[in-house]
């Protein structure tokens, strides 16, 4: 069996939980690898080309600027224009990393007014319409890291989940409450913030 074969095998075998950690792991592993990729190519010169491409056209859309005097502001402009490229490449990905939009958090939504009866059964229905019409394939259940834990004593959903479905899941809650009539039109939020 080889090595690839052997971590394919030990992988498989991982409890959900720690499938979600992996992956959270090779995500990070993965962008620091390319970071590191980036900085070793623009070190050694194989992106001055593309950089200098993207320069030339930079500068055929614009009208002519007066030379620069300044002695090393052509390699500044070079990493410039490098870091143009490496944003324009694969930034997406990247800011929604660092913006935190993939970054599980955690959040409690109060949740007594959409829930009738007692018990952790009473939930069911709304956390299942939850995680069946909010990024399915993000929960638990579906082999993601994203979970919906009932709080009987608050009667709250506990819920573990990235930005964007965390704003959906409020909107869906507010939706949920104007059409039961608990709260008008005129007082659901358009946007969330965490903080």
């Amino acid at each position: 069996m080889s090595s690839i074969e052997e971590i394919e095998d030990a992988i498989s075998r991982l409890p959900t939980e720690h499938l979600a950690e992996l992956r959270a792991w090779f995500a990070d592993f993965d962008a620091r690898s390319w970071d590191r990729q980036i900085e070793r190519d623009a070190d050694e010169g194989r992106l001055d080309a593309l950089a200098e491409e993207a320069l030339v056209e930079d500068k055929a859309d614009r009208p002519p600027t007066p030379p620069r005097r300044k002695a090393g502001l052509g390699r500044l402009s070079l990493r410039l224009a490098l870091l143009m490229i490496v944003v324009v490449a694969g930034s997406l990905w990247g800011y929604r990393r660092w913006a935190g939009y993939e970054t599980p958090k955690t959040w409690t939504y109060p949740v007594a007014d959409l829930v009738p009866g007692e018990g952790t059964s009473s939930f069911q229905s709304l956390i299942d319409e939850i995680t069946t019409t909010i990024q399915p394939g993000t929960w638990a259940e579906a082999g993601g890291g994203g979970t919906v834990t009932p709080f009987l004593l608050s009667r709250s959903l506990i819920i573990k989940s990235n930005l964007i479905a965390h704003q959906e899941i409020a909107q869906l809650l507010e939706k949920k409450r104007v059409e039961m009539g608990k709260i008008g039109p005129d007082s659901v939020q358009t946007s969330l913030s965490p903080d």
